[in-house]
């Protein structure tokens, strides 16, 4: 029986590592600021409980109501009760101010501009279920 050098293994587990961190690195250099941006707010919003119980809500509660003024009397509620989430920035948080405010004018353009934002927010996190690989 073949026994392994411990030394020699702890070498190649140090070399994996700064092989694996490199990379990363690299790939995080590459990697466009949106990219990174669109990172950092999902981050901030898995770790904030308050702002992923707004997401949600604002998924299933605001996004999937067909009568445009419901979908946007949620939304104003929804605002109501938690202000903006601590995940969103400036502009996003501006956003929602005057939606809710327009909201009570134009239902029906706040409430297609919310599901556009939410589409793109999560271009790439889910998938449609309309793709051709989910359908078979």
């Amino acid at each position: 029986m073949v026994h392994a050098d411990p030394s020699t293994d702890a070498e190649d587990a140090a070399s994996a590592i700064e092989l694996a961190t490199s990379l990363l690195v690299a790939a995080r250099d590459l990697e466009p600021r949106r990219s990174r941006r669109r990172a950092a707010r999902l981050a901030r919003l898995l770790d904030d409980p308050a702002s992923m119980g707004f997401s949600l809500a604002l998924t299933d509660e605001v996004a999937r109501i067909d009568d445009p003024a419901r979908a946007v009397r949620r939304l104003a509620d929804l605002v109501a009760a938690g202000g903006e989430p601590a995940f969103l920035g400036p502009l996003d948080r501006l956003a929602l101010q005057v939606g809710v405010a327009a909201g009570q004018v134009a239902p029906r353009v706040v409430a297609g501009a919310v599901r556009r934002r939410l589409r793109h927010e999560t271009a790439g996190v889910v998938l449609p279920a309309e793709e051709p690989a989910f359908t078979r």
